[in-house]
């Protein structure tokens, strides 16, 4: 008589190591895909904040109208001249993963928001 001894084989351990690598594998794109989805709606969200705040500091300022805010830039790691001056704004919820950017004349502006390391998915917001 033989004593069975209890437990799993190693073919059934490499089965269940490929299942869960396979979810894996359909998991983690989705879930990235979901995060930069939330980003990109909070950067939005900040556009329009911005703008706002933009807007409030023409109507404070009517004399110069929108000259005062060219150049004004925040990013996460360097310059947030948006925050120190003219509309005393900062971004709300993006997790510092963009640039902000205020380029405007005396009656025109234009603000761009530029996701840090993809230049190339810019979202730009004008008023004319």
């Amino acid at each position: 008589m033989t004593k069975r001894s209890s437990g799993y084989t190693l073919v059934e351990l490499m089965i269940v190591v490929a299942i869960l690598s396979i979810l894996a594998m359909l998991a983690i794109p989705a879930y990235r895909n979901y995060v930069t989805t939330a980003r990109q709606g909070a950067a939005r969200a900040n556009i329009e904040n911005l703008r706002i705040a933009v807007e409030d500091y023409r109507l404070d300022h009517m004399s110069t109208g929108y000259a005062d805010l060219n150049g004004l830039v925040w990013e996460p790691a360097g310059t947030k001249t948006l925050e120190t001056s003219g509309p005393g704004w900062k971004p709300d919820g993006d997790q510092d993963m963009y640039n902000y950017k205020v380029v405007s004349t005396a009656t025109t502006y234009t603000i761009t928001v530029t996701p840090i390391g993809h230049t190339s998915d810019a979202q730009t917001y004008t008023k004319n």
